[in-house]
């Protein structure tokens, strides 16, 4: 992993935070849920260890998630509701899966159900 690459995972981390996101360690395979305890350990380690968020697919986005995705009001000042709405769902907005950034999640990873009622 590149340090450009390591940068875009952390940022991506960092956003995440608030909403429970779990990430995989690629050496050992643990996974657990992110805390800014680990966050910061991660940072500090310069993300040697290469964890990775495990995220769903745009393609994974339930029909809710969908109709509710397109009531967002697109205009200035309203880009971070669109920005919390991707990442209190876990959705992979900056195609890190398919840059191998970050792991894709199983439909158990997540409940979805009560994704719904954090937005």
């Amino acid at each position: 992993m590149t340090q450009k690459e390591k940068d875009t995972v952390f940022k991506d981390l960092c956003g995440r935070l608030p909403y429970g996101v779990e990430i995989i360690c690629k050496a050992s395979k643990i996974s657990l849920t992110l805390s800014a305890h680990m966050l910061q350990k991660i940072q500090k380690d310069n993300n040697r260890l290469e964890w990775k968020p495990v995220l769903r697919p745009l393609s994974h986005m339930t029909e809710q998630e969908k109709c509710a995705f397109r009531q967002l009001e697109f205009y200035e000042g309203k880009i971070d509701e669109i920005v919390d709405f991707f990442n209190s769902r876990h959705l992979d907005y900056r195609n890190l899966t398919g840059k191998d950034l970050a792991v894709i999640a199983s439909k158990e990873t997540y409940d979805i159900e009560n994704l719904e009622k954090w937005y």
